[in-house]
């Protein structure tokens, strides 16, 4: 267990290290933001397909063109991405960086290139790879040249050097090595060319792995594709006039064994998302399967992600590498025959295998059994994704405060399941869980309560629960560990376990005073839970001791996403004789609205309003504030009271309840008790 754990740990390690290299977060933006783009080529060739399937020939060859247009431009938009997210990332110009590796591109293509549209002529590698060199050597003759005063100087030569430098580079790789780089580059890509079973494999592998840096395999190799699609053509032609056997491997085998649902055979990947009972995948399944079905895989790719994904990356290699092997083997024995009809890519699944094999039951068959065994490759992978980034923390559920030798523990689970489905959270969610980690292993939660006073005769009615973390050492910690909770969607689980064992205190530690509100802070992400209501009854099972009343204080700071929602969630809480309060009232997104909508029993004002007491008309507007209050709620509490001056000018404003260290500062239950001890509690 203990290096299983180690070796998810490793691999997280390794994808934090991928995601934090420049080039690499550089390279996939650059991919992300042009997926619109490629999306939108992919729906054109969709629907070209389907024009050409109707006969519609004029419309086919209209969008037919349109896509390969649109194709022929990747490249130098990808170069002109890449250079505006380096610049904007380091802070450097976004106009320069883009201007220079443009012409940067414009001249390596024009250098080795004799038609009069050269700069067309140019693949993504080589965008991308020129783009990573202009930009790095702007970004070193930016800093040598920092120490100088002449700014047209600096101006002048930032640019200029790379270009000089790539223009003497191209010269002399054209002019001056003892290569000739048509022939190879020809050679590297006979390499991969699709013809034989050991080619086949290599040719499958590569395109596959260039979707680690969200780079479409296909486009990146696309000069091998169109020649093997012409070759396969050319070889169906032949076999029908009798003049040659049929080739085992043409476009469509690979179309139809190795890219179902997309490159990497993802609409195996797609269907463990529809059978994972996860919810943060219902969004992605509705976006990406209407896509899946015409072999278009971006959505899921960058959604889940594939990209920068050393562990999901196996199967996406490995599935149509088995099914390449199947297939083959399917073919070269007989039972199935090659792929006489060349379709599509964009032709949906199941119909391209019937098309292609000219209507061929089995090798519909086929495919769907490649499918499901699509689906077993990638479970165990989806599996280990599901536990990497699930951070069990039910050891979070910390002791509280003990009578005698018995502890409570909660019985709630807390379980993370994270919901990053982009790569620039991944950092966030890594901090956010480690840190999580690091809390749980050096020590427990604890509670303490802050006493409510009432103006009029300064006795306690309420106490505030406040969340704490205690080390093994004793030192206590304030909660900013809410924002890792709150990053990962936990603070349900963590409010949770805070009402549950305030509760436990009312009942145990506080059962000898009546008549005390205890107010439990609650986030919008909680209230507006399915689970608030029963996980209440339940805790609520017992009563609470004679006269005391549960108060959640809803953190306003917070933006709410369904406020009608909270509005019935309110209305039910109250109904239930809970009362809600409106916290940090002044400090957030939509207080009047908080006001106007929805029914409340206490507002808190912010302690922005006490510390505003100092400055001109300060009184004057807290006085105001109160009576704006006052038209919707019957109690109003100020905290952070400190000195007898605010105090003062508290009451003349009027608020009814007063928090702050004037008073009491947040204490353990054990000192609430002495102190409550001392104090004659009388109801509101």
């Amino acid at each position: 267990m203990l290096q299983a754990e180690n070796n998810k740990m490793k691999t997280s390690t390794l994808l934090t290290h991928l995601s934090k290299n420049r080039i690499t977060q550089n390279t996939v933006a650059s991919t992300i933001s042009i997926m619109p783009y490629s999306m939108i080529r992919a729906i054109i060739v969709v629907f070209s397909t389907l024009a050409s399937s109707m006969g519609y020939t004029k419309t086919f060859d209209w969008l037919n063109n349109l896509q390969l247009s649109m194709l022929t431009l990747m490249p130098i938009i990808i170069n002109v991405l890449f250079s505006f997210h380096w610049a904007t990332k380091n802070k450097t110009s976004v106009i320069l960086s883009m201007a220079t590796s443009l012409t940067a591109l414009m001249i390596v293509t024009g250098m080795f290139s004799n038609e009069q549209t050269f700069y067309l002529n140019t693949s993504i590698p080589i965008s991308i790879a020129i783009s990573i060199i202009v930009n790095i050597l702007i970004e070193k003759i930016s800093s040598a040249t920092r120490v100088w005063s002449n700014n047209i100087f600096t101006n002048l030569i930032i640019p200029s050097t790379p270009l000089i430098l790539v223009t003497l580079a191209s010269i002399i790789i054209k002019f001056y090595l003892p290569i000739d780089l048509h022939n190879t580059y020809q050679s590297i890509l006979g390499l991969i060319y699709p013809d034989s079973y050991l080619n086949g494999l290599i040719y499958e592998v590569v395109r596959g792995a260039s979707w680690f840096l969200g780079i479409h395999g296909q486009l990146m190799f696309q000069d091998v594709g169109y020649e093997f699609i012409r070759q396969s053509n050319i070889n169906i032609q032949q076999w029908e006039r009798g003049a040659s056997p049929l080739n085992i491997l043409n476009q469509s085998f690979y179309d139809v064994w190795c890219s179902t649902g997309g490159t990497g055979s993802t609409l195996s990947l797609l269907v463990c998302l529809i059978f994972s009972n996860a919810n943060q995948y219902k969004k992605l399944i509705r976006k990406a399967l209407p896509l899946s079905f015409f072999n278009i895989n971006e959505p899921l790719i960058f959604g889940f992600p594939i990209v920068l994904n050393p562990i999901m990356v196996i199967p996406f290699l490995l599935a149509p590498i088995v099914n390449y092997n199947i297939a083959y083997a399917a073919t070269a024995y007989g039972l199935i025959e090659p792929m006489h009809y060349l379709v599509g890519w964009a032709t949906p699944p199941f119909i391209n295998s019937w098309i292609a094999s000219g209507g061929n039951s089995t090798a519909v068959a086929l495919q769907v059994f490649l499918i499901a065994l699509g689906v077993l490759i990638y479970y165990p992978f989806f599996y280990i994704m599901e536990r990497m980034t699930s951070l069990k923390i039910s050891d979070a559920t910390s002791r509280i405060p003990t009578i005698g030798d018995k502890s409570q523990k909660s019985s709630l689970d807390i379980n993370l399941i994270s919901n990053h489905h982009h790569l620039n959270e991944f950092d966030e969610i890594t901090e956010a869980q480690n840190q999580i980690k690091k809390l749980t292993s050096s020590g427990d939660f604890i509670l303490f309560f802050q006493p409510q006073v009432r103006v009029f005769d300064r006795k306690i009615t309420a106490l505030e629960v406040l969340l704490r973390h205690e080390d093994k050492n004793g030192k206590i910690t304030p909660p900013y560990f809410l924002s890792f909770y709150e990053r990962l969607n936990l603070m349900p689980e963590m409010d949770f376990w805070v009402l549950e064992n305030a509760i436990y205190h009312a009942r145990y530690k506080f059962k000898q005073f009546s008549g005390m509100t205890l107010s439990i802070n609650i986030s919008p992400q909680t209230i507006t839970d399915p689970r608030l209501l029963v996980i209440v009854d339940e805790a609520l099972k017992d009563s609470m001791p004679t006269g005391w009343s549960l108060e959640f204080e809803i953190t306003e700071s917070q933006k709410i996403t369904n406020p009608e929602e909270l509005g019935f969630v309110i209305n039910v809480l109250r109904n239930k004789g809970i009362r809600v309060a409106l916290d940090d009232f002044g400090s957030g997104y939509s207080t009047l609205s908080y006001l106007l909508k929805y029914r409340l029993d206490k507002i808190k004002l912010d302690r922005t309003l006490v510390t505003g007491l100092s400055l001109h008309q300060g009184g004057n507007f807290l006085k105001k504030v109160v009576h704006l209050c006052r038209t919707t709620c019957p109690v109003i509490l100020i905290e952070g009271v400190e000195t007898q001056k605010e105090y003062d000018e508290c009451i003349d404003a009027g608020v009814d309840l007063i928090q702050g260290f004037l008073f009491y500062r947040p204490m353990p239950s054990d000192e609430v008790t002495k102190i409550l001890l001392q104090d004659l509690i009388a109801p509101i």
